[in-house]
């Protein structure tokens, strides 16, 4: 397989790995805004869950709340 092809196939399947992580995110923070956690319950959870920085999981529970 040529080296074009490689890294073609490596770049898409980093792509839905991204694309996974970000729609478990997405549940997770439903998930538990479903179960009544506050905001910063949450965001706490997600830097634990997903080893987030805070700001990013604060961004993530502002995306899909």
């Amino acid at each position: 397989m040529c080296k074009g092809l490689r890294d073609w196939m490596e770049e898409e399947r980093l792509i839905g790995v991204e694309q996974g992580i970000e729609q478990g995110i997405k549940a997770f923070v439903k998930d538990k805004i479903d179960d009544k956690f506050s905001k910063d319950r949450i965001i706490s959870k997600l830097v634990i869950s997903f080893q987030l920085e805070p700001k990013k999981a604060e961004e993530y529970y502002i995306k899909y709340r």
